[in-house]
């Protein structure tokens, strides 16, 4: 079930490889993040941008930002029907040390 997926930015006209694969559950080998991993890092790496962005836009030095998300999903599957999954919870922990004008 491996995959290899090119991404093009019409922005920047650059590409970027990005495999995935799955579980063996799920009939691959788990060879390359699945895509689930990638929208979760998508989320954070937005987060952690903006984060950094606003920062500098608001003159709020900040240093070592660090964020730890964990989603939780749940899936099910009866008989030989698609399985369904959904969302339960997403949890975020922030982590980043504001540094004062007198540090800089």
């Amino acid at each position: 079930m491996r995959n290899e997926v090119t991404i093009h930015s019409l922005f920047s006209d650059t590409y970027w490889e990005m495999p995935t694969d799955v579980g063996l559950y799920h009939g691959g080998n788990n060879s390359a993040p699945p895509p689930l991993a990638y929208f979760v890092t998508g989320v954070v790496a937005c987060l952690v941008t903006q984060i950094r962005a606003f920062s500098i836009r608001l003159q709020v030095p900040v240093d070592g930002v660090k964020v730890d998300a964990r989603f939780h999903w749940q899936g099910e599957q009866i008989g030989r029907n698609p399985y369904t999954s959904r969302p339960q919870k997403l949890i975020w922990i922030l982590i980043s040390k504001v540094i004062s004008p007198r540090q800089i």
